[in-house]
């Protein structure tokens, strides 16, 4: 099965991670799909890419199980990193709006894969989670630049030093998520807000984006970078191999 599926409907993209039976944790296949996804993407042309996840999840963050089983986690995630660094670049220099949609729940590198979007939509019933401190390890994907940019630090520290789940309304109002929906009309909204951005100028959207990111996120590829150097150093100084296995096993049970 593939781990990712994509629909050209005119100008919108819509971009589907498809791992349900791993609740679309973000292994390295996964990861360099999405990235030729949006390299495709950006070749043949559009105006709004919608990223969601099957299965009624958005994403469980980085595979933990294919981490350990790598026996090496070390080399595992500088390489799933290296990739998820390269992936959200490429999110924050598209041309289009990225709109994702999260059902379920969006943890770790999930949260940090929706950070990168332009606009978040989320069901009543979703959850978010940082998550990397359940298994010691630093933020990535961007997580250490979004969220205190989005939220502040002391709202950050708190989510970090915590790993508690927030649910879609706080999400909404400390400005993870911009419109929160009923699961039964999430669709139906989303098609709505699709229509509603495509009837303004596109033609703005590039200078637009470009400047949001020279002033908010100029040193985002060098902290991207840091996030990797760091979270490989802690995984090499402490035995982070008990904590994820416990995260896996709770997960099983």
């Amino acid at each position: 099965m593939e781990v990712l599926s994509m629909e050209r409907k005119k100008d919108v993209w819509w971009v589907i991670l498809n791992r349900p039976s791993r609740k679309n944790a973000l292994n390295k296949s996964l990861i360099k799909d999405l990235s030729k996804a949006f390299d495709k993407i950006q070749r043949e042309g559009g105006k709004i890419v919608v990223l969601k996840g099957n299965g009624g999840t958005f994403s469980a963050g980085g595979d933990l199980k294919e981490c350990l089983e790598s026996g090496d986690p070390v080399s595992w995630v500088w390489e799933a990193v290296s990739l998820l660094n390269e992936l959200v670049i490429k999110i924050r220099r598209t041309p289009f709006i990225n709109v994702a949609v999260v059902e379920g729940f969006a943890v770790g590198a999930g949260l940090s894969l929706l950070l990168a979007c332009d606009l978040v939509v989320a069901s009543e019933d979703a959850l978010f989670n940082v998550a990397y401190r359940r298994i010691g390890f630093t933020p990535d994907g961007g997580g250490s630049v979004f969220l205190p940019k989005i939220i502040g630090e002391k709202k950050y520290n708190e989510l970090y030093l915590l790993s508690r789940d927030i649910s879609a309304k706080e999400a909404k109002e400390i400005g993870i998520v911009n419109f929160v929906f009923p699961q039964d009309k999430l669709e139906e909204e989303v098609e709505k807000l699709v229509e509603e951005l495509l009837s303004l100028p596109h033609e703005v959207i590039p200078f637009y984006k470009s400047l949001v990111n020279a002033w908010l996120y100029k040193d985002l590829e060098e902290q991207l970078q840091r996030e990797r150097d760091a979270i490989c150093e802690v995984i090499r100084q402490t035995d982070v191999k008990p904590l994820i296995q416990n995260v896996l096993t709770k997960k099983r049970s």
